[in-house]
C-alpha cells in the first residue's frame, strides 16, 4: 500500500508540472508576435515545449519590451536587455542583448565630454512643435542664429526656457551629426571641478580643456554663477571663448544677465585694476564675437 500510496503521489505531482508546462507553453505560442520571432529562428513547438523555461524568460522579455520606446523607458519598467535564445551543441539557454532604446543611450551618452543635465531631457528636440514648456519664439531664434554660424548667448530670467531650448538644440545636432562631440557644461559647478584639476594637475587640466575648445558644439550653462577667481576667468573662461571664436566652434552660452553686465562681474577683488579692466573687455569681446544676444524673457514663463 505505501508503494501504491508514493506512485500516486508522484503521478500527482508529475501531473502538475506536465499542467504549468502547458500552461507556460500556451503563452507562448499563443503570443504571434513572439512565435513568428522564435520560428523564423529555426525552433520548432517540440523544441520550445521542451525547453519551456528558457523560452518563457524570452517570451516575458518581448511582453515588457514593447511598452519601451526610450530610455526612460528602460528605467521606469527596470529592462535594460532583452533575452535572447541560443542552442549550442544541442544545449539551449539564453544571452542578453542590450534594448535599441539603451544601445542608443549609451551611443549618445559616449558623444558628450560632459553632460550637465538630466537624462529625462534626452528625447527633447526642436521639432517638439507641442512641448508645452517649449518657447516656439526662442526654438526659431537659437536656430537662425546657428544656421547663420553665429554664436548664440541666451539671457533671462529663471524657468524661461534656456537650458531647455539649449539641449534641444544639442539633441537635434547630435541626430544630424551622430560622431559629434558635445560638452554640456553646467558653469556653476564644472569650472569649480576644473579650477581643483588646473591646480593638483596642469597636464590632465589642458587635456581637458584642449577637448572643451575643440568639440562640435559647446554649451556654457549658468555662466556667472559659478565663483569667480583668477584661475576660472583667466585660465578656464577666457582661454576656452578664445579658442572657440578663434575656430569658429558652435558655442550656446546661457547667463542671467546680458553680456554687458555679464562681463563687469568678472572684475577680481585684489587684481590689479588696470588688468582687471583689460580682461573684462577681453571677456566682453569674446561674448559679443559674431554672437546672437537672445533675451529669453524677463519673467519666469513656468
Amino acid at each position: 500500500m505505501e508503494k501504491l500510496s508514493n506512485f500516486v503521489e508522484n503521478s500527482s505531482v508529475d501531473n502538475e508540472i506536465e499542467e504549468y508546462v502547458r500552461e507556460l507553453y500556451n503563452e507562448i505560442v499563443t503570443d504571434e508576435e513572439v512565435l513568428k520571432e522564435i520560428e523564423e529562428q529555426g525552433f520548432t513547438k517540440q523544441e520550445i515545449y521542451d525547453n519551456v523555461h528558457i523560452f518563457y524568460e524570452m517570451y516575458k522579455s518581448r511582453v515588457v519590451e514593447r511598452e519601451i520606446k526610450t530610455y526612460q523607458d528602460c528605467i521606469d519598467k527596470n529592462l535594460f536587455y532583452k533575452v535572447n535564445v541560443i542552442k549550442e551543441d544541442g544545449i539551449f539557454k539564453t544571452e542578453l542583448e542590450a534594448l535599441p532604446a539603451h544601445k542608443k543611450h549609451i551611443k549618445y551618452n559616449a558623444s558628450f565630454i560632459y553632460k550637465d543635465f538630466d537624462s529625462k531631457y534626452e528625447n527633447v528636440l526642436l521639432s517638439n512643435n507641442k512641448d508645452e514648456f517649449f518657447n516656439q519664439s526662442l526654438r526659431r531664434k537659437i536656430n537662425t542664429a546657428l544656421k547663420a554660424d553665429k554664436r548664440v548667448y541666451l539671457y533671462g530670467s529663471i524657468n524661461t526656457g534656456r537650458t531647455y531650448a539649449a539641449i534641444a538644440f544639442t539633441n537635434t545636432f547630435l541626430g544630424n551629426h551622430p560622431d559629434a562631440k558635445v560638452a554640456f557644461i553646467d558653469a556653476k559647478t564644472r569650472f569649480s571641478e576644473l579650477e581643483k584639476i588646473y591646480k593638483n594637475d596642469i597636464e590632465d587640466f589642458k587635456n581637458i580643456l584642449s577637448k572643451i575648445i575643440k568639440c562640435d558644439l559647446l554649451v556654457i550653462d549658468n555662466l556667472g554663477d559659478e565663483a569667480i577667481t583668477y584661475t576660472s576667468r583667466d585660465q578656464i573662461l577666457l582661454p576656452i571663448l578664445n579658442g572657440r571664436v578663434h575656430d569658429g566652434q558652435r558655442t550656446i552660452i546661457i547667463a542671467k544677465k546680458e553680456i554687458n553686465v555679464l562681463s563687469g562681474m568678472y572684475l577680481i577683488s585684489a587684481y590689479n585694476k588696470e588688468l582687471n579692466a583689460i580682461k573684462r573687455d577681453e571677456l566682453k569681446d569674446l561674448l559679443s564675437s559674431n554672437c546672437e544676444e537672445i533675451l529669453t524673457a524677463i519673467s519666469p514663463l513656468y
